[in-house]
């Protein structure tokens, strides 16, 4: 299996756990996903990353793979921040649809990739033309890798 493969079911294991081992697991990330940083909700910006990263990479031929790319992606189309307060998100019906499509997916394809045990690097699983970190922008990198 190739490290693609392997990172997307890394994400449908994410997408798949209960609200508080995804809790547990969301950490925080000093790479925040949007210019717009919200310091009330740091997790929202990470989360949606999530999102993107599993809509928008490489996935098996399967109903349930579909399902839960249509539910991930629904749930990323909401901007408004309190959307993305998790307490609120988990409950969503796009975030139940998600855990349900998930949960589904990895028992019908018997996958031997165990659940992801650290924050994921989102930087590492997806790049946006767009993004740029915050403290590139305010003159300050941190040593981060760019990629100019």
């Amino acid at each position: 299996m190739n490290d693609v493969h392997a990172e997307y079911w890394q994400l449908v294991w994410f997408f798949s756990m209960e609200e508080s081992a995804q809790e547990a697991l969301i950490g925080t990330t000093q790479e925040q996903w949007f210019i717009e940083e919200n310091k009330d909700n740091s997790g929202a910006n990470y989360l949606m990353g999530l999102c993107h990263a599993l809509s928008e990479g490489w996935r098996p031929s399967n109903p349930l793979a579909d399902e839960l790319s249509r539910a991930v992606l629904a749930a990323s189309e909401h901007l408004e921040p309190a959307y993305w307060i998790f307490k609120s998100l988990s409950n969503s019906p796009e975030w139940i649809r998600a855990r349900e499509a998930a949960t589904k997916l990895l028992a019908a394809e018997k996958i031997l990739i165990h659940p992801p045990k650290k924050p994921f690097v989102i930087e590492d699983l997806i790049w946006v033309d767009h993004y740029q970190h915050a403290s590139k922008i305010r003159g300050k990198p941190r040593g981060w890798p760019r990629r100019d």
